[in-house]
This record gives C-alpha cells, sequence and structure tokens, in this order.
C-alpha cells in the first residue's frame, strides 16, 4: 500500500452501547464529547438492544416501523451523521454466525481504538465481558470505559442518595482513562440531538391540522416496557381530569409506541373532554420534534421523559424505586421528579417487581404528580 493510500484512509474510533432509547440518549453527551474532541474521525457505533433474549424481544416490539428507521435504531436519525458517521446494529449477540459477520466487517474498518459506554453502575462482569468482546472486533486495539472502579455504595452521600453519580455520566467514565477533555464539567453537558427537516415539518403540520397553535400542549407518556415501571392508568386519567379542570389554555396529547395505543384509547373512553393520540402514529424523530413544541411532558421512567428532556421540553417524571434517588432523572428536570419512598427501594431490578407489589410507582400519588405540573406549568 502506498503512503498516499495510507494518508487517505479515514480514521476511525468504535463506539460501543448496548441500550434502548432512553439510555442512547444519556450516551449522547459522552459522543458529543468524542465527536468534537475528534473532528476528523469517523464515529462507528456497535450496539444491541441487549445480551438477554426477552428483553430484546420486548424491545424489538415497541420499536414503531419506519422506512426511516435504522437497521431497529430509529433514534439514530436524532445523531447522524454530525455525531454518529455509521452503525452496526447486532440484532443476536448470541448468534456465531452474525457475530463472525460483524467481526470481518469491523475487522476491516481499521479501528483506531474504541470506546465502551457503560450504565454508571455496571457491574464488573459485564464489563470485562464486553471489554474482551471489543478486543476480540478490533485486533486488540486500546479499549477505553471499562475500568470505572465505583460501586452504589461508595457513591453514596449521608443521605443516602447518589446526586452526582447520574446515568448520563455512566458513557463519560472513559475519560478517566483516556482524558481527552480533563476540564469537563456538568455544565459542559450537551445531549446534541438533531430532528431531520421533514420530521419537523410534520411536527408543525399535525399542530396546525388539529388547531393546537393557540394551546399550551402537555405531552403524556403512559406507557412502559416494564409494568413495575407503569404509573396506574386509573391515575393518569384523574391527572388529566384536574389538569383539564384547571388551566383552560391546554391540549392533551398521549405519545407512545403501538403497545401504547390501547392506553390512549382508554383514556380518551374514560373523559368527556378531547384527547388526541400520537401513540403508533409518531416515529421517534418526530416524536422529538413534537416534543420540542411542547409545553410539558409527564411520562414514566423510559424513553420517552428522556427524549423530551433532551428537546427542551419540561418534564414530570414518574419514577418507580428501582434506583436511587438522582440516578435516572431526566437531566435537566430532575427537580420536577416524583417519586415515593419504600422500604426495598433501590432493588435493582430492571425486569420485575421482587416483591411482588410495585409498591414504589403505585404509591405515588396523583395529588404529588399534580402538584409538580401545576409547579412546571407556571
Amino acid at each position: 500500500m502506498s503512503s498516499q493510500q495510507i494518508c487517505s484512509t479515514p480514521r476511525r474510533i468504535l463506539v460501543f452501547r448496548s441500550a434502548a432509547l432512553g439510555d442512547f440518549i444519556l450516551s449522547c453527551p459522552a459522543l458529543n464529547l468524542l465527536r468534537s474532541s475528534y473532528p476528523d474521525h469517523e464515529l462507528i457505533l456497535v450496539s444491541i438492544y441487549s445480551s438477554e433474549k426477552s428483553q430484546r424481544n420486548k424491545v424489538s416490539r415497541y420499536i414503531l416501523p419506519s422506512v426511516e428507521s435504522h437497521a431497529g435504531l430509529p433514534w439514530l436519525n436524532l445523531v447522524m451523521p454530525h455525531l454518529i458517521s455509521k452503525y452496526i446494529f447486532i440484532e443476536n449477540p448470541l448468534s456465531p454466525v452474525e457475530i463472525l459477520a460483524k467481526f470481518a466487517l469491523i475487522s476491516n474498518l481499521r479501528i483506531e481504538f474504541s470506546v465502551l459506554f457503560v450504565d454508571a453502575y455496571s457491574p464488573w462482569l459485564g464489563r470485562v465481558f464486553k471489554y474482551i468482546f471489543l478486543k476480540l472486533l478490533t485486533m486488540f486495539k486500546p479499549v477505553y470505559g471499562w475500568r470505572w472502579t465505583g460501586s452504589r455504595k461508595t457513591l453514596l452521600d449521608a443521605n443516602g442518595n447518589c446526586p452526582r453519580i447520574h446515568h448520563v455520566h455512566g458513557p463519560l467514565f472513559f475519560m478517566q482513562e483516556h482524558p481527552i477533555n480533563s476540564d469537563y464539567l456538568d455544565t459542559d453537558i450537551i445531549f446534541n440531538l438533531r430532528v431531520p427537516e421533514p420530521d419537523y415539518a410534520w411536527a408543525v403540520s399535525w399542530i396546525k391540522n388539529h388547531q393546537l397553535n393557540e394551546k399550551r400542549i402537555i405531552a403524556l407518556a403512559p406507557g412502559s416496557i416494564h409494568t413495575h415501571k407503569q404509573w396506574p392508568l386509573s391515575n393518569y386519567i384523574e391527572l388529566i381530569r384536574r389538569i383539564y379542570c384547571a388551566y383552560s389554555d391546554i391540549s392533551i396529547v398521549v405519545i407512545g409506541t403501538p403497545q401504547d395505543r390501547s392506553i390512549a384509547l382508554d383514556m380518551q373512553r374514560s373523559l368527556d373532554f378531547p384527547v388526541l393520540s400520537l401513540a403508533g402514529i409518531a416515529n421517534i424523530s418526530r416524536c422529538a420534534a413534537f416534543l420540542s413544541m411542547c409545553s410539558l411532558l409527564v411520562g414514566n421512567d423510559g424513553g420517552a421523559i428522556h427524549l423530551g428532556d433532551a428537546m427542551g421540553c419540561k418534564v414530570v417524571s414518574i419514577i418507580s424505586g428501582i434506583e436511587y434517588p438522582g440516578a435516572v432523572d431526566p437531566w435537566h428536570n430532575k427537580q420536577y421528579s416524583v417519586r415515593s419512598s419504600v422500604e426495598c427501594s433501590p432493588c435493582y431490578s430492571f425486569t420485575t417487581c421482587p416483591e411482588g407489589h410495585m409498591q414504589c410507582i403505585r404509591n405515588i400519588s396523583v395529588e404529588s404528580v399534580y402538584s409538580m405540573c401545576s409547579k412546571a406549568l407556571s
């Protein structure tokens, strides 16, 4: 190979993030930092939903089919090409045939180094496994982001909270191994999502066609992949009644996935005033555009609240007791989070409630959520 050919070969960084919508959005500040620090490199994202089949199936059912989606990762519309240059989606990480195919693909990319975006409290075993995986994929090039030594207990403050360690910090841990910006502060955190112009135009048109231009729009995200994160539907209905009676200049719009259409329909049937629905209609980038025009989003812990937060919308989040307070609340709207303290929290059980009673989410009162909504709308 000639020196001219070598110089013309793109310099590439491999980024690994296994996540669905919410966790991916919380990785965007780290992506933004990498992009600004390496403007002449290509950033190649490798992503999976989960190594657990049940989790992969749950996430895939929530993805709205769209010709604009990126092979099961429709949120990439918001970060390509300004943050991510290319991506590689691994549908089944336990398939030897697929892994070998991806290995052959990545080995030809001449990766300079790779970065592992981890969760703030990810266990050592998982990180070591991903480290080995990236080493093999990149022909033993350097891997950053796996050595974080913090733990759930050592990060707690005197009150049992972890206010300084948020899930947005996890993907930024690589800076401790590869200090590309030693002066980086929380005030420097930027999500830098960009809605494609056609999707923004669609949202503008939808709002105009439904005569919402003169209204304050309140979006609701009542669905959840996991039932122990889902505030009861009856509570949402009562909350909407109270908001509608208190404010004459608002319109209610339910957002969500195809799985949430039935929730929206139940709301509409239970209320004697109009409730519109975008559940199963707007893809993620259209929903992002819509949320940027809303006055408030109310929703369960999940991708929607982080999407709304990143798009500049005020967010009242209804958070279960799975994790410590301050760990997963929408970054710019932490002051509007609503929780209920229970003895078994945090359980760190992300699939089911270990006790079966789901009191951490069911005990959150309509009054407490309404009070926070009033504060956000004032």
